[in-house]
């Protein structure tokens, strides 16, 4: 029933809200009610935002996401987006343009005509053990034009060939597996499993790779770096997806001139919005403001070279890796989130953003 659910979400968030404490509810309800009603920022936003602990002067630079997704549509057209939405083709143009990334080793691509790579795409379980039959190294398998970590898995060599997902066996059963997983898919695509520089690995789930999500945008011809953000996994999770605060993993606002890290923030609810500082790392301990972002020279140098080398697509969120031997770049989003950003940041970043918008579109249109 919508409208039990509906009125469950605004209990929820009003109960978020009051802390949870009985003198702050009818503060928490007129809260969540004019969020909703004046500004359009639902329950669950209201929570993921901690509105009720924000001048209300300052909600209105809050955006959501999918407003956002349509001007950001308009700006960076259908035409140009395939490029970044087939990571395999945003791989060959990252090899094309000198930006460092991620190696493919080998991909399952049923639309292989766009896609040209020598010695990448294969066919048959022969040629999948041709590419792997020498490899040592631990591998990530993720879908070509898959989102927010859609079905992605991690494979480790074993003494009887691979283990992935609760499954061990060669590379037969291996090739089966990821078939059957990505069955009716596009096709996917098999990596190294990069590791994060050491400096990362003690502020993050030992071993799970960290990554920073940067927003750039051309104005005038040239690169701007407006947001940047780290997104930290935590526990037994394989990827940094944020999800809203469900996965449980935590998100760092990060100093765009100097690399430095804020204060973290993250959920200790998986199934609403309960929004935290954190500032030991769950499973490390150790303390994350104030600590900074390896390299983050040569960050800024690859973001500036690879939103130049898309200029037809006007504004990027990129996804970077920081190894100990650089940064690399691990995909770029045309239609972007803007959630995870203005939870790290806590705050909107609509007047920072809808400016640079204005002067690409016309005018922003939400």
């Amino acid at each position: 029933m919508p409208s039990l659910s509906t009125a469950t979400d605004y209990f929820k968030a009003m109960h978020v809200a009051s802390r949870k404490r009985i003198t702050r509810y009818p503060a928490a309800a007129g809260s969540v009610l004019l969020s909703r009603f004046r500004y359009g920022i639902g329950p669950r936003l209201h929570s993921l935002f901690g509105l009720m602990d924000q001048p209300q002067e300052t909600w209105k630079n809050y955006l959501l996401d999918e407003n956002c997704r349509v001007v950001l549509r308009r700006v960076n057209q259908a035409c140009h987006r395939e490029i970044v939405n087939n990571k395999l083709a945003f791989y060959e143009h990252c090899l094309e343009n000198g930006l460092d990334t991620i190696p493919v080793l080998c991909a399952v691509d049923n639309n292989a005509s766009g896609v040209q790579q020598s010695g990448i795409i294969i066919s048959s379980l022969d040629e999948w053990k041709m590419q792997l039959r020498h490899c040592q190294q631990s591998l990530f398998i993720k879908l070509i034009d898959g989102s927010w970590g859609k079905d992605a898995f991690s494979a480790q060599p074993s003494a009887r060939g691979w283990q992935y997902c609760g499954y061990e066996g060669g590379l037969d059963e291996f090739y089966a597996f990821a078939m059957k997983r990505f069955q009716g898919q596009r096709g996917w695509m098999v990596q190294p499993r990069i590791h994060s520089h050491p400096d990362l690995d003690k502020i993050s789930a030992p071993g799970v790779l960290a990554t920073i999500r940067a927003v750039t945008c051309i104005v005038d011809g040239k690169p701007e770096l407006l947001f940047a953000t780290l997104r930290i996994p935590v526990g037994d999770n394989i990827t940094d997806n944020f999800s809203h605060g469900s996965s449980g993993n935590i998100t760092a606002p990060i100093d765009p001139t100097t690399g430095e890290i804020g204060v973290c923030r993250g959920s200790i609810n998986k199934t609403w919005p309960e929004i935290v500082d954190v500032v030991f790392h769950p499973d490390t301990g150790n303390r994350i403001p104030g600590s900074r972002i390896p390299s983050w020279e040569s960050i800024r140098d690859l973001l500036d070279r690879g939103q130049r080398s898309l200029p037809f697509l006007r504004t990027l969120g990129w996804d970077i890796a920081v190894t100990e031997n650089g940064p690399l770049v691990v995909e770029a989003n045309a239609t972007y989130d803007v959630d995870v950003i203005q939870v790290s940041h806590q705050h909107g970043i609509g007047d920072v953003l809808n400016p640079w918008l204005e002067k690409i579109d016309g005018q922003f249109r939400s």
